[in-house]
């Protein structure tokens, strides 16, 4: 079975087990915005309760799904008293609770749609242009009793993206061989998959994808999970170690918790792809590469104010450069952290290796300081690091939070021998938007008061720049001893990226909302500069991460 096939088989899969098991261990939704407010709750504690590195987090005794709920229910201001009842069903739906809701003594099952509508324009360039988002889909979540949940969602999309993030989907495109050359197919939006154009000039996109799981806990210590979906390592906006960046991939994963919970050990098998089409086949379609990763996580509460995990990401090569598939290593299945490393090194033909640690320290209630340190070649002075603070209710003022990253790449990171071994998939890098060579500064701000939000963000990012396609150190797809020609032109690219945004939260549950907001992106390189000025309203109800601050 191939990912695509595998892909809607969990989806499948979830349903069917959600009609013939009992459940209790839904994951937090992964979204930054959204998890301020439980992060807030948890963050008033003077120390460190749970274990929050490996995300999405699986419901604990600290916080579930019902308490994420709860987080977010008890700060609704029933509005719109004057002409709706709270009695009244429309507002009850809109204001307060999900769209369908069965809750009996031992099981809970909830029915919710999905939005992403947006209008907008660029008032630097392409004023006339009327650019759009229009996604529409439904999210599914259960649970019965105490040991299986589930959850489900699917969403269909049409898009007519600014020109910068046109341009960075065709530069991600797939491709396939036309004789012995490799041709761009369809682009790739960020983080949401392949698509197909339409439209004046072929400029817009139409695009569908679905995310699933089904989590089994035998024990109240441990969890396995089968689905589609993404992953995160650490509590920043950004990781070096992994991220929910590319697009879902189907995983195995098993959660441990021993040392009466000061220890959690997490390992995920993976099946990743290369957009490369195979030049031979038989279906109407050309499949694509195939590649397989393994990531484990280790995490010690050191002590109340103390995190520390141990992390490591292998790639599996599937494929040679002639795309012969390459037989079943077996041993990569293992589920012991390091012995990728020990058995391959960093960087061979067959696979390449990340080894790094992340840490949350609290010495204060209401913030902590975050961290990652990473490398995937130290003899070639291959480095990542992050860090970063969070602070809530800032200046003492309720629902006030502030948070300030800094994070680095060396150059040639995340890249392999060959580029079909790399440390992407679905020809994104799997942790740091940039790639390699890069150094980001991030601040966020958040305001909540009663249904009303109000969200900044400020990113400054500089890396090398060369003229042309080959952007090398910093594209993850080149090999790692690519080099540059001295004749080539180049210069340090400076990216400034600023998104001021104001809204009103409907429904907290599943966080619809709506927002009008302001995005002003300048990239200054070794080609001529770029700026974009994009004002946009929209109706979104975010459960996902969409990274176009890129």
């Amino acid at each position: 079975m191939g990912p695509s096939g595998l892909k809607y088989g969990c989806i499948i899969a979830a349903l069917f087990c959600a009609l013939i098991s009992n459940a209790q261990q839904l994951n937090i939704p992964l979204n930054h915005t959204m998890n301020i407010g439980w992060e807030r709750v948890i963050a008033d504690s003077d120390s460190l309760s749970f274990h929050s590195g490996f995300k999405p987090l699986i419901e604990n005794s600290i916080i579930d799904y019902g308490k994420f709920q709860e987080y977010h229910k008890t700060q609704v201001k029933k509005h719109f008293a004057w002409f709706f009842k709270d009695s009244n069903w429309l507002k009850r739906k809109f204001k307060w609770e999900n769209l369908f809701e069965k809750r009996g003594e031992d099981f809970y099952f909830d029915v919710n749609p999905l939005f992403y509508l947006e209008y907008g324009r660029d008032l630097a360039n392409d004023n006339s242009m009327k650019f759009f988002k229009n996604g529409r889909g439904v999210i599914v979540n259960g649970h019965l009793t105490e040991k299986v949940s589930f959850s489900t969602s699917f969403m269909e999309n049409q898009m007519y993206l600014p020109t910068y993030l046109r341009n960075y989907s065709d530069a991600i495109s797939s491709q396939y061989f036309n004789g012995a050359v490799l041709r761009p197919e369809s682009p790739i939006v960020p983080g949401q998959g392949r698509v197909k154009r339409y439209g004046t000039l072929n400029r817009q996109y139409d695009f569908a994808y679905a995310q699933g799981y089904v989590s089994y806990s035998p024990t109240s210590t441990m969890n396995f999970q089968f689905g589609n979906g993404k992953l995160f390592i650490g509590d920043g906006y950004r990781s070096v170690l992994l991220s929910d960046n590319s697009f879902s991939f189907p995983h195995l994963r098993f959660t441990g918790s021993f040392l009466k919970g000061r220890m959690q050990y997490t390992v995920v098998h993976a099946a990743l792809q290369n957009m490369i089409r195979m030049r031979e086949f038989s279906s109407p379609e050309g499949l694509f590469e195939k590649k397989a990763a393994s990531f484990m996580y280790l995490s010690f509460q050191v002590n109340k104010k103390l995190q520390l995990g141990l992390f490591e990401g292998a790639m599996h090569r599937r494929h040679s450069d002639d795309q012969k598939l390459l037989p079943v290593d077996v041993f990569n299945l293992q589920p012991l952290i390091g012995l990728n490393f020990i058995r391959r090194g960093f960087i061979n033909q067959n696979g390449n290796v990340l080894l790094g640690a992340n840490f949350k320290y609290k010495p204060f209630r209401k913030s902590y300081f975050y961290g990652q340190l990473a490398t995937d070649d130290p003899s070639n002075g291959r480095w990542a690091y992050q860090l970063g603070a969070k602070w809530f209710d800032a200046f003492k003022t309720k629902n006030l939070f502030f948070q300030l990253e800094i994070d680095h790449t060396a150059k040639a990171f995340y890249t392999g021998l060959s580029g079909r071994v790399n440390y992407a998939h679905f020809n994104q890098p799997l942790a740091l938007t940039g790639g390699g060579g890069t150094f980001e500064t991030i601040f966020r701000g958040y305001y909540r008061t009663d249904d009303y939000f109000y969200e900044v963000r400020f990113h400054y990012q500089t890396y090398r720049s060369y003229s042309g396609s080959n952007q090398v150190g910093k594209d993850v797809f080149l090999p790692s001893d690519a080099y540059s020609d001295p004749s080539i032109p180049s210069a340090m690219a400076h990216l400034f990226y600023r998104d001021i945004s104001f809204g009103y939260i409907l429904n907290p549950l599943y966080n619809m909302h709506l927002l009008i907001g302001w995005f002003h992106r300048d990239l200054r390189s070794v080609e001529a500069p770029y700026k974009t000025s994009y004002l946009y309203i929209g109706f979104r109800t975010s459960l996902s991460n969409f990274y176009y601050d890129i």
